[in-house]
């Protein structure tokens, strides 16, 4: 998961910084047809994700579908094991926290904060619309704004000052024909998915510069539609201060303000700019854009998924060694809980370099050393069976494997014969190059680890 999400953002950013590119290369070009190609890559950067899986999905080399089991039959046995001699070294243990988890949290603690601050956004909205006075059709006014804006919450709403009717006609005129150009344009919505974006992929610098852009070519073109509906650009810049002058109090996180005082003087400059290109975007530009569009981010969105790569796979190593723990030479340590009180399978940790030195040294015990791969989310098993006075006796251990980073995360579970039916054990834990198991079942020792063979290209 970590990997996916490191991957969707280096995607994203790389998007993100051809689309600020592109837009600034197209700088002579209408606010119009600059924002659409914005809002353009806004959607391809959010659709990313789904693109790389689907294509995952489609390139991905077939894995097995059927668990991978190892049946192995032993030709000793020896006596039940009533206790074990090794001393636990340090009570309960933890599971290790990886930078891949790590990561992964930060992510989502900072996702998860963004996307609470959409939600009261239009919460806040909502509270204003509920006390909010209507003056006609969907125009109502409201004592918590200081300039017009626009929002939607089940339909497009005009949000006006108190003190709207001290303005003039002409002033009116140019404050209803910009917010209504919003409305036409559908820019609270282009604003809703730059947002969502933001919070997904909040790591990406890239991303919040477009937002940023998106926000600020919409006012330009809402400005382009006002002056081209028949008012002089002169006026309306006039009026454009006034309101901005005005400008006191923030406004909910999707509202559109018509005056906000960060960009006003750029939007006066080019309102006043002579031979500026005002017109809207059209069909057949936002069509050449598209295909623009596709031709950059199918190769961004195929990076690093392509056909012919392997999957990394997990390789589980199982020592089996037919002897008494307490002649066992090694240090190790309970993975959970206290030692048992009778025969019972259990684990216990070891170190990696212990576990091979121990192996080493007990070489004339070990029955077999089964080596199995499978890929992460796949179960594996192995079974054991030896005969003891004419009777079949089974010992099973199985895994599901899963690879996050440079660790694998596994389910283990193990099972032996007892007097009253199968006893069974399970537990959850991590293994690391460094990190070994070692599991007592009756009469045997079994230590086990676990290896990552990266992806590799075919």
């Amino acid at each position: 998961m970590s990997d996916f999400l490191l991957e969707t953002l280096l995607r994203s950013a790389l998007l993100g910084a051809v689309a600020i590119s592109v837009i600034g290369l197209l700088r002579k070009q209408s606010a119009s047809l600059r924002h659409a190609l914005a809002a353009e890559f806004v959607l391809v950067i959010l659709a990313l994700p789904f693109l790389a899986l689907l294509v995952h999905r489609s390139t991905a080399p077939s894995l097995p579908a059927m668990p991978v089991r190892l049946h192995l039959w032993l030709a000793q046995s020896a006596p039940l094991v009533a206790g074990i001699a090794v001393a636990p070294a340090g009570g309960r243990s933890s599971l290790p926290i990886t930078i891949g988890s790590l990561a992964l949290w930060i992510w989502a603690v900072g996702a998860g904060i963004l996307l609470l601050r959409i939600v009261l956004g239009l919460a806040v909205t909502g509270r204003w619309l509920r006390r909010s006075e209507r003056v006609r059709g969907n125009i109502v006014q409201s004592p918590k704004t200081h300039v017009p804006l626009t929002f939607w919450l089940g339909r497009h709403r005009v949000v006006l000052p108190l003190h709207w009717r001290d303005w003039s006609r002409a002033e009116l005129r140019s404050v209803i024909g910009h917010e209504f150009a919003h409305i036409r344009r559908g820019d609270w919505f282009t604003q809703l998915f730059a947002s969502i974006a933001c919070a997904l992929l909040w790591p990406n610098p890239f991303i919040w510069k477009l937002s940023r852009e998106l926000r600020r070519l919409a006012e330009h073109a809402a400005d382009d539609l006002v002056i081209s509906s028949g008012v002089t650009p002169s006026r309306y810049a006039e009026h454009l201060l006034e309101i901005a002058r005005e400008a006191h109090a923030t406004t909910p996180v999707l509202a559109l303000s018509m005056a906000a005082k960060a960009d006003v003087a750029r939007r006066i400059e080019m309102i006043l700019k002579p031979n500026q290109r005002r017109g809207a975007a059209s069909l057949a530009a936002l069509v050449t854009g598209g295909f623009v569009l596709t031709a950059l981010s199918a190769p961004i969105a195929t990076w690093a998924i392509g056909s012919g790569q392997k999957p990394a796979s997990v390789t589980i190593l199982a020592t089996i060694l037919n002897m008494k723990p307490k002649d066992f030479a090694g240090k190790a340590e309970l993975t959970q809980g206290d030692l048992p009180s009778k025969p019972q399978p259990f684990a216990l940790w070891m170190s990696t370099a212990d576990a091979e030195a121990s192996i080493k040294k007990s070489k004339k015990f070990v029955l077999s050393s089964p080596n199995i791969q499978t890929y992460s989310g796949l179960p594996a098993s192995i079974s054991l069976s030896t005969k003891d006075n004419g009777k079949t006796k089974t010992t099973e251990l199985s895994f599901t494997p899963v690879i996050k980073g440079s660790s694998v995360s596994s389910s283990l579970s193990f099972s032996m014969p007892g007097q009253n039916g199968d006893v069974r054990r399970s537990l959850g834990t991590t293994f690391t190059k460094d990190k070994s198991l070692m599991v007592i079942m009756e009469d045997k020792i079994v230590i086990v680890r676990m290896s990552i063979t990266p992806a590799t290209k075919e």
